[in-house]
């Protein structure tokens, strides 16, 4: 075995990686193929559904492109009990197969990616 500086072959390194997980989700069991869809959905004052029930999807992100908070829940969401998403934030959620409603103080715009 020739060294070079110090250097160290990978043969010298027990247990050594022959292949590198990129996958930042490793516990999830993702398909080998996902479909992405993006919408723009308007939030209205009562409650709005952002997303329809889809037994098939991963994860989805919904992104506030409004000046004003919007809550995003189940059927039942208030401005009380609705998880908030300030101006230009987002809120994802992973294995969420459900229906996505969403309630805001005025009309306010989102954008909805799903996989």
């Amino acid at each position: 075995m020739t060294r070079i500086r110090g250097q160290v072959s990978q043969a010298e390194i027990p247990d050594f990686p022959t292949k590198i997980d990129t996958n930042p989700y490793p516990w999830a069991d993702f398909p080998e193929t996902l479909t992405r869809a993006t919408t723009a959905v308007v939030v209205g004052v009562g409650a709005t559904q952002i997303l329809a029930a889809k037994a098939d999807r991963v994860v989805y992100m919904i992104y506030n492109n409004s000046d004003i908070v919007v809550y995003v829940g189940g059927a039942d969401v208030t401005l009380a009990n609705g998880i908030p998403i300030q101006r230009g934030g987002s809120y994802t959620n992973e294995g969420w197969t459900g229906v996505v409603y969403g309630i805001a103080t005025a009309n306010a715009n989102v954008r909805v990616e799903e996989m």
